[in-house]
């Protein structure tokens, strides 16, 4: 049997991939010692994804992408010889890991760099065309985009994308890659975003709201509605990323829910619920959202009536307030699904709405015939703290030794968006009583 034609230089260490024309193989430099990956494609099978792989490969320079070192032709064979990359395929390690928001959002800068590199650090700009978690190797803190067998030139030098052929895998191309319709670096984005979406449903906890709506829009099939940028999308990653190290235990507490409801009607709960929403948000505590479930429209009624207020869809924002409040009086009003992030619920006087809450506050009037125990709280949660709206302290000692449970008072107050000193200490007593301690700035 002859020898390969290769044999003088390399060892063949494994054979990595094998098809009918093709073949992947793992070699040692004779000389040098160093591994490094051999691909081989039969001479009578079109070489020419192999010949654009080596030539794209020669002109890249980017820590996340392999290094080209050979490109040659024998009686036989086409071959490339690249950088081999020592690390685990991300298909594979999510099979034996979950990942926390924070490398989520690494991983995504990470492969966002290394797209901005191919579609403005190349002249002409590259599409990559195949981005999957195959393709992702994880090497400790660092990434690696490896086959560039069907990238494409953005200049349109290459006219493969006219071909009917549909090139990508279909579970991460963009609807226009596999139509075979013009593309830009916004498919791209696409084949990203699944994978983020790939890695998010692995973390060890839901992620963020703030991480969703950065996260939603990129997978979008239409492209249109779609970031314009790799960079434009990685500069709002690096926000929430910048966000994020700025506050001890953030990624502990983005996803909580805090629910606010009244022991009766006409205690106070909306502007209990506003002023919370307030006090997180002006404290850096996360991004936090009032929800409006009670249906009384009453944020909605004062933005609509007040030019103070920023109005922008269904989101309201004033002074620190961030509020989700759409006009529910309205035929097409958006229904907003499961909110991602630190949540405010306005329960109204509805228990049932704060199931599955992290905490949730009982407000009572303070008036001695509206204070009642939390009775149906104690029994259905375990993370409640009890608040009596506008009361003076005897009746609060007094019913907190009935039910042997710190009872908080909220102080007189005329401005629920305002953040005063005596409501800024209540609710970091009231936030730590519910185990959800704020260590933003004050």
């Amino acid at each position: 049997m002859s020898k390969p034609f290769f044999a003088g230089e390399y060892d063949i260490i494994d054979t990595l991939k094998r098809s009918e024309n093709t073949s992947v193989l793992l070699v040692r430099h004779k000389t040098l010692g160093s591994l490094r990956v051999m691909k081989l494609i039969k001479r009578q099978e079109e070489k020419g994804k192999l010949l654009f792989e080596a030539s794209l490969l020669d002109k890249l320079r980017h820590p996340g992408i392999p290094v080209l070192y050979d490109y040659g032709e024998t009686e036989d064979y086409v071959f490339l010889i690249e950088e081999y990359v020592n690390g685990e395929p991300l298909n594979e390690y999510l099979l034996s890991h979950t990942l926390t928001e924070t490398q989520i959002i690494r991983y995504t800068i990470a492969l966002s760099d290394i797209l901005i590199y191919l579609h403005t650090g190349c002249t002409p700009a590259i599409l990559y065309q195949d981005m999957k978690p195959e393709h992702i190797f994880i090497q400790g803190d660092n990434l690696k985009l490896v086959d560039y067998g069907i990238s494409r030139f953005l200049s349109g030098s290459d006219k493969r994308q006219q071909k009917s052929d549909v090139y990508g895998t279909k579970s991460y191309a963009s609807p226009e890659q596999i139509a075979g319709t013009p593309a830009d670096e916004r498919s791209d984005i696409y084949g990203l975003s699944r994978v983020v979406k790939e890695m998010s449903a692995h973390s060890e906890k839901k992620v963020s709201r703030q991480f969703m709506r950065l996260l939603i829009p990129a997978l979008s099939e239409d492209p249109e509605k779609r970031p314009e940028s790799v960079k434009e999308w990685r500069n709002h990653w690096l926000s929430l990323q910048k966000q994020q190290e700025r506050f001890k235990n953030t990624e502990d507490h983005l996803c909580a829910t805090i629910s606010v409801v009244g022991n009766e009607h006409g205690v106070g709960t909306t502007h209990i619920a506003i002023s919370l929403c307030t006090y997180l948000n002006r404290k850096n505590f996360g991004s936090a959202l009032y929800e409006d479930l009670s249906g009384g429209n009453t944020v909605y009624k004062i933005a609509r009536n007040s030019p103070a207020f920023l109005k922008q869809g269904d989101f309201i924002y004033h002074n620190g307030f961030r509020g989700f409040a759409p006009d529910r009086n309205a035929p097409d009003s958006f229904t907003h699904g499961e909110p991602y992030g630190l949540t405010v619920r306005d329960c109204g006087t509805d228990f049932s709405l704060s199931d599955c809450s992290d905490l949730v506050i009982v407000v009572g009037g303070g008036a001695l015939w509206n204070i009642k125990p939390p009775q149906k709280t104690e029994r259905v949660f375990k993370n409640s703290v009890y608040v009596i709206n506008n009361s003076k302290p005897l009746p609060a000692i007094n019913l907190s030794r009935r039910i042997n449970r710190p009872v908080f008072i909220f102080p007189a107050d005329s401005d629920a968006f305002s953040l005063t000193g005596k409501k800024k200490g209540l609710f970091d007593r009231i936030l730590t009583e519910g185990g959800l301690k704020c260590t933003g700035s004050r």
